[in-house]
This record gives structure tokens, C-alpha cells and sequence, in this order.
């Protein structure tokens, strides 16, 4: 018998020690393979960037709790306007979002002239798209009467629509220049002139909404104003950094008169209009959602409005992680470096992965708790809670596809392959989650559920589709390439091509 024990024992400690050599292996594998230092690399550029969306989305929240406060006839009217200026905004930012790409494979190919002209080309873009954006959000409440929309709220929608039309231009304009200095990897300074304007947007709406400092209220057309003012403030701050910044100002951007370089300019929106393209059906979707939940009564819509809000929140994290995976795979493949292509795109793609597995594990089980927190103390809320917790359960689910997809997205414009991912954005959210979404929701007769149900079924086949064009494009995402003996050296000494740290 302690023969026995003695062999057991034996053969436990033979195992322990296996188990750790094999631990040992691997982390050494994960050190050979640069995946630390690429990750840190790509956290430094996209934790910034993160908290950023979060901040925006305050803002967005802002103007909506305070909306609120003059009456629910306003509160209609600018969500209706918000909504169409989103449209026509990421419509437009979307060719903006060219630019890191394009400069960070300048970057990694030491071509500080394209930079440059990349830059000033971007302000004309700017220009250009900046004429049919303006007039498409002045002429808002002519577009909302031929949809339907109640003329009451078409009425108070007016000056606020025609106040937002004149935020788009500095909207754009600091779109361009948070493209460079993302590009740069320099996105600390994005969060801080966005956390300042957080607190200057409220202070406006106050101001000007209310009536305060011996001003006339204006009402809704307030917050209009606000929105301006704010965007204005948010160009002049970043051009004021942009132009002082040490790591930026060697290349001249605006020291130099330049006319429009039209084939330049056809190579931002050829990169950036599909980028723009798939920004509005993915927003456009979820609008849908929104109205075809709407049949279904007030508490499957209330239910809806918890889980969007929600995933706003939660789609932050793919949004900071994309386009760090930008940065980095285009300044690697600006340098022809093959292999630091790959690794990048590993690294943005297992964080990812490790992103939505967390948010499995943390909402999923405080589902219920969540949904309390959006909804008031009434005599529905038991029900709007138990609807909404259902949903959330769904949202959860598909986190790890949304959050894949994107940062592969995100990976391929990199080396600026826009066109098929955006037919893969567009196949997957208005082919495949709209017909399973439909198919569900009225023919199974589970409502907002089946709706839900097919937004996830669209994010699954969007990460599907863009994970197998990563490996049409050439990118190696074997995990033995990671973690084996076949792993890369890693060349990170800032001469191949530049360092994290350059600012």
C-alpha cells in the first residue's frame, strides 16, 4: 500500500513538473514572439482611445438627459436630428478614417512626404465632403417630412438640425487630425481635449438651453449651439497641439500652400469611402432594429433601448483596439516587415478574443442588475427588466464576434483593404442579420429577442468572413507561430521602423 502511495506521489510530482515545463515553454514562446512588447505597443495606443468613446458617448448622454429636461417633444425632435447627423457624420468620417492608415505606412516607410501631402489632402477632403454634408443636415426636416416623421417634432428639430450641420465642418476637421495622431500614437492628448469639452459641452447646454448669464433661452437650438462652439474649441485645441508637437512639427504640415493632388485625393476615398460605407450599414442596422422593435410595443422597445445603450458602452473596447491594429499593421507593412504584420495582427486579434470572453464573464451573469440601473422604479419595470436582462444575455454572446470582426476590420485597413471588408460589413448586417433577424423575430414570433437573435447570427458571419480575408491577404495566425519554436524574432529597436514611444 505505501508502495503505492510512493508511485502516485511519484508520478503526481513527474506531472507537476511537466505541467511546468510546459508553462515555461510557453511564456518563453510568448517572449520570443514579441507578443508583450507588440501588445503594450498596441494597448498604449488604443486604452486612450477607449476612453474617448466612453467620454463621447457622456457627451451624447449629456445632450439627451438634458433634452430631457425641456420636455419630451424636444427630447424627440433632437434624437431624431442627432440620428441624422450620425448618419451623414460617419458617412463622412469614414474617408477621414483613411488617414492613419496611410500615414502609419509612411511611417514604417520613412516617407515623411506623403505624410504631408496625406495631411493637407485630408483637409480638402474635408472641404469637399463637407459641402453635401452641410446641406443634407440643413435640410433635415424637409428629408424627415417625406419619411413620415410628426410635424410637431419636424418643427422643433429645425433650428437644432441647422445648428448641426455647422458642427459637422470642425467635426471633420478634428476627425483629421485625431487620424495623425493616432497614427503617431500619441492618443493620450485625444482623451484629454475630448475629457475637457465633456465638461464644457454640459456647461453650454446649461447656458445657452436655459437661459443663464443674462442670455435668452433658445431652447433646443441651445444645445445646437453648444455642439458648435464645442467642436470649434475641439479643432483649435488640436491644431494648437498638432502644430507644437515636437514629433510632428518636422513635417511641416501646414507650413506649405497645397492644392488639391487629385490622384492623392482619389486614394483617400478609395481607402476611406468604403470605411465610411461600412461605418453607416453597421449604425444603420441597429436604427432599423430600433424602428421594427417599435411594432412590437412600448416594453420590447424599452427592453431594446437598455441593451443598445449598453452596447454602446461595451463597443468602446474593439472600437480603441482597431485602430491601434491599424497603426501597428501599417507601419510594419509600410517597412515590408512580413512578419511583424502578422504578429500585430495576432496580438489586436487574441486581445480581442480575451475582450469579449471578459465581457461574457462579467455581464452575463449581472445581467439583471445592469438592466435595474437603466430603468426607473414603475409599475413595468419587473417586466422591462426580466425583457432587457434577455437581451443582454444575447448581447453578450456575440461580444466575441463584434469584437473580433472589428479589429480584423480594423487589421485590414492597415494595408488599406477597404473595398471587400466593407461588402462583408454590408452582407453580414443587412443580408444575414436582417433575414435571420425578420425570419425570427415575426415568423418564430420572438419579437425583440429574434431581432437580437439575428444581430448576433450578422456579427458571427462578420467575424467569419473577415478572419478568412486576413488569411487571403497573407496574414499567418496559427497560434504555433506564437507560441512554437517556428515564432519570429522580434525587431522593435526603433530602426527597422519607429518606435511606440515616438511622439
Amino acid at each position: 500500500m505505501r508502495g503505492t502511495t510512493q508511485t502516485s506521489s511519484g508520478q503526481t510530482a513527474e506531472a507537476n513538473s511537466e505541467t511546468g515545463r510546459r508553462v515555461r515553454e510557453a511564456l518563453h514562446g510568448i517572449a520570443r514572439s514579441g507578443l508583450i512588447v507588440e501588445l503594450h505597443a498596441q494597448l498604449r495606443i488604443a486604452g486612450p482611445l477607449m476612453l474617448t468613446a466612453l467620454v463621447n458617448m457622456g457627451m451624447a448622454i449629456t445632450d439627451v438627459i438634458m433634452m430631457g429636461w425641456i420636455g419630451p417633444l424636444a427630447l424627440a425632435a433632437g434624437a431624431v436630428a442627432s440620428d441624422f447627423y450620425s448618419l451623414v457624420f460617419y458617412l463622412c468620417a469614414g474617408v477621414i478614417g483613411a488617414v492613419s492608415a496611410i500615414v502609419s505606412h509612411a511611417r514604417g516607410a520613412r516617407q515623411h512626404r506623403v505624410i504631408r501631402r496625406t495631411i493637407q489632402q485630408a483637409l480638402w477632403a474635408v472641404a469637399i465632403l463637407a459641402i453635401p454634408g452641410v446641406l443634407a443636415i440643413w435640410q433635415a426636416p424637409k428629408l424627415l417630412d417625406l419619411i413620415g416623421v410628426q410635424h410637431e417634432i419636424i418643427a422643433s428639430a429645425g433650428d437644432y438640425a441647422r445648428m448641426m450641420a455647422l458642427t459637422l465642418v470642425p467635426m471633420l476637421g478634428v476627425a483629421v487630425w485625431r487620424q495623425l495622431l493616432a497614427a503617431f500614437a500619441n492618443t493620450r492628448s485625444i482623451f484629454r481635449i475630448t475629457l475637457i469639452t465633456l465638461g464644457l459641452n454640459a456647461a453650454g447646454n446649461y447656458i445657452f438651453m436655459f437661459g443663464k448669464l443674462g442670455l435668452p433661452p433658445l431652447g433646443l437650438a441651445g444645445a445646437g449651439l453648444s455642439s458648435f462652439l464645442c467642436a470649434v474649441f475641439m479643432f483649435a485645441a488640436f491644431s494648437l497641439h498638432v502644430l507644437r508637437n515636437p514629433a510632428l512639427s518636422r513635417y511641416r504640415l501646414l507650413k506649405t500652400r497645397a492644392r488639391p493632388d487629385w490622384p492623392r485625393l482619389r486614394e483617400l476615398f478609395r481607402v476611406g469611402l468604403p470605411i465610411g460605407v461600412s461605418n453607416l450599414g453597421e449604425v444603420g442596422v441597429y436604427l432599423l432594429s430600433t424602428a421594427v422593435i417599435g411594432i412590437f410595443g412600448a416594453e420590447a422597445l424599452a427592453a431594446h433601448a437598455v441593451a443598445l445603450r449598453m452596447a454602446g458602452v461595451l463597443y468602446a473596447f474593439p472600437v480603441g483596439l482597431s485602430q491601434a491594429a491599424t497603426v501597428r499593421v501599417g507601419l510594419a507593412a509600410g517597412a515590408g516587415d512580413t512578419a511583424a504584420r502578422s504578429r500585430a495582427a495576432r496580438t489586436a486579434l487574441g486581445a480581442a478574443f480575451s475582450a469579449g470572453v471578459l465581457v461574457i464573464i462579467a455581464v452575463a451573469p449581472a445581467r439583471e442588475v445592469i438592466a435595474g440601473l437603466f430603468v426607473g422604479d414603475h409599475d413595468d419595470a419587473r417586466r422591462i427588466i426580466s425583457y432587457a436582462a434577455l437581451l443582454l444575455l444575447v448581447l453578450a454572446a456575440m461580444q466575441v464576434f463584434e469584437y473580433v470582426g472589428t479589429v480584423a476590420s480594423g487589421v485590414l485597413r492597415g494595408i488599406t483593404d477597404t473595398r471587400v471588408p466593407m461588402l462583408i460589413s454590408v452582407g453580414s448586417f443587412w443580408g444575414v442579420a436582417t433575414v435571420v433577424g425578420i425570419g425570427t423575430g415575426f415568423g418564430f414570433e420572438q419579437q425583440a429577442l429574434g431581432i437580437w437573435i439575428g444581430l448576433g447570427t450578422g456579427a458571427f458571419a462578420f467575424c467569419a468572413l473577415m478572419l478568412a480575408r486576413l488569411a487571403q491577404q497573407g496574414f499567418h495566425l496559427r497560434p504555433d507561430l506564437v507560441f512554437g519554436r517556428s515564432a519570429p524574432p522580434a525587431v522593435y529597436d526603433g530602426k527597422a521602423w519607429p518606435a511606440v514611444h515616438e511622439r
